[in-house]
């Protein structure tokens, strides 16, 4: 695969997306959220891929928009449309592959690096990451799934307030607020994201994605008996797989497990 603007790295079961012009603070260009969705349809449904991590190049996550870009066209509508629907697109897939999905916000994010960074199902940030919405500043409303989780995350009334005030958040703020799940050390950044992602790739693949699709997928839209009856069947195919049994093995073994995704 022949990507310019992101970095694809697939080691040890973990594939790792890197949103790579830090020139520009990795903003949003048409080019770049193509090409995520590139990448992300280059692993999805992979066997050989357990684990999912975007995180961006440089000092930033992602700044949003690439407000050059934006300023050179001749027709803003068509061309606001369609970065915005390959970046809804790019979420899209991350909420329905059936690997868990790591956010890992190194620096800034903005806009719709702010949105990006909230659809990750894990979000860990450095000391150093700073968050804000930014849209009412340049007179525009959310985009890239900013409406859909902040109000999940924060209630509509806080969420309101981000984005009509659009104040920047530091990553103790963000974590304080239920938008990210971890904060750490700058300098620990980068092993943290490791451990995290090397911890879930180790899990059983089956179970991780069957508690994906109940918790991320369904629970929003279900009542509670149909989440109920999704929850039993669920449990059912796990217990006829083999990764179930391995569990057990190895729990009276008291070792640690090895799951085949079978």
């Amino acid at each position: 695969m022949n990507l310019e603007t992101v970095q694809l790295n697939i080691k040890e079961q973990i594939a790792t997306i890197k949103l790579n012009r830090p020139e520009a603070m990795n903003t949003l260009s048409l080019k770049l959220v193509q090409e995520v969705n590139q990448a992300l349809h280059e692993i999805e449904g992979r066997d050989d891929v357990r684990v999912v991590v975007l995180t961006g190049s440089g000092n930033s996550f992602c700044a949003g928009a690439d407000l050059k870009e934006t300023q050179q066209q001749t027709e803003i509508g068509w061309y606001l449309r369609q970065i915005t629907a390959a970046c809804h697109q790019s979420i899209a897939t991350m909420k329905s592959m059936a690997q868990p999905v790591i956010t890992a916000i190194n620096g800034v994010a903005a806009g719709g690096g702010f949105g990006l960074s909230l659809s990750g199902d894990l979000v860990i940030a450095s000391d150093a990451a700073r968050f804000t919405t930014a849209f009412s500043k340049l007179g525009l409303s959310p985009d890239c799934s900013t409406t859909y989780h902040l109000v999940r995350l924060v209630g509509e009334k806080k969420a309101f307030e981000l984005a009509a005030f659009s104040p920047l958040l530091s990553a103790q703020e963000a974590l304080d607020l239920g938008l990210i799940n971890k904060v750490v050390p700058e300098s620990a950044f980068k092993s943290a994201v490791t451990e995290w992602a090397t911890k879930l790739a180790s899990g059983a693949p089956l179970g991780l994605h069957r508690t994906k699709q109940l918790i991320i997928q369904q629970s929003h839209e279900n009542s509670l008996h149909a989440q109920l009856e999704l929850e039993s069947l669920n449990i059912v195919k796990g217990g006829q797989s083999e990764d179930f049994q391995e569990g057990v093995n190895a729990f009276l073994e008291k070792r640690s497990p090895e799951f085949k995704g079978k």
